[in-house]
């Protein structure tokens, strides 16, 4: 992270895209060297695993795995950043407000989890609650701190590794 974005981290959304109007080149640099940083990490891991994959056993091939998935899913992360984040930067308009955008996906995952039965119930309610937490922070601080995005991905992510318990 290069100090020149440090603001971005610690404002408001809105003067979060004043800083990057400024900075729009450096926040491009930045991006870019997160990309290439995590996919040099996952190739680097590769290289690492592939010669010794019989000493590691059968863990290799699933961390490698996890470690795919989760470079892609950053990659596309950053994909955005260079993409609309920038765009929107460059507009000095953000188009709709943060809150909507996080409260209604966190509601239509809540509603699917609930008609899907994929996980038990209670997930599909903690995410509805979560919907409602977040339109509350962001209607007090007028800002949406990441955990609010992070929380029900945790969230999911630890009720998919528990074991079924009965109907869900």
């Amino acid at each position: 992270m290069l100090p020149q974005l440090y603001p971005v981290w610690g404002t408001p959304w809105v003067d979060v895209l004043d800083v990057l109007a400024d900075n729009i080149d450096i926040w491009r640099i930045d991006s870019v060297l997160f990309l290439a940083s995590a996919i040099l990490t996952l190739v680097g891991a590769a290289l690492a695993f592939w010669p010794r994959r019989d000493a590691l056993g059968p863990l290799w091939g699933g961390s490698l795995l996890v470690l795919t998935v989760g470079t892609t899913l950053w990659v596309l992360n950053l994909a955005f950043r260079l993409t609309v984040v920038v765009a929107v930067a460059q507009s000095g308009e953000v188009g709709s407000d943060p809150l909507f955008a996080v409260a209604s996906s966190l509601v239509g995952l809540g509603v699917a989890l609930l008609i899907s039965r994929r996980l038990a119930r209670w997930v599909g309610w903690t995410t509805l609650a979560l919907a409602v937490v977040s339109a509350i922070i962001f209607s007090v601080l007028r800002d949406m701190p990441p955990v609010v995005i992070y929380l029900p991905a945790l969230l999911w992510g630890v009720a998919l590794l528990l074991p079924p318990r009965g109907p869900m």
